[in-house]
């Protein structure tokens, strides 16, 4: 008796398994270790590590972090905190294989040895206006 209430409630956990359909995520993502940001007045720019050889560069412009005035569309762009600069990552998402938001974790406090200042002499930087993030090179 024992044997048949366990193979009943084998079976009827094991069938809607079974029957579910596969449904593939429209939203992926990859994230890279950050190495530096720095900081301007338009921009951040943010310096990470490829592919355990080299470093690559990607400005993420500070309006992204705004909300948009129409509210329809989210932030391009989120801070996150972290606590050392050990665990900062830098995370770009994509939907349906277009960019949708990229997210920046890294220390708030801008004392901490992962920030810098770019040295811009009063010239804005190239591409802090742009409205998507080019591909990464990995």
């Amino acid at each position: 008796m024992k044997k048949l209430f366990i193979l009943i409630a084998m079976a009827v956990m094991a069938v809607p398994s079974l029957c579910a359909a596969a449904k593939k995520s429209e939203v992926t993502y990859f994230s890279v270790p950050v190495l530096k940001v720095l900081d301007s007045r338009d921009a951040y720019v943010v310096i990470y590590q490829k592919n355990k050889i080299g470093t690559g560069t990607v400005l993420l412009p500070k309006s992204w972090t705004l909300p948009t005035k129409s509210g329809d569309t989210p932030v391009k762009l989120r801070l996150r905190s972290v606590r050392t600069m050990n665990e900062a990552y830098f995370s770009v998402y994509k939907r349906n294989g277009e960019f949708y938001r990229a997210v920046l974790n890294v220390p708030m406090k801008k004392t901490n040895p992962i920030w810098g200042i770019v040295d811009q002499k009063n010239n804005k930087l190239e591409g802090a206006d742009k409205d998507t993030l080019e591909e990464l090179e990995l």
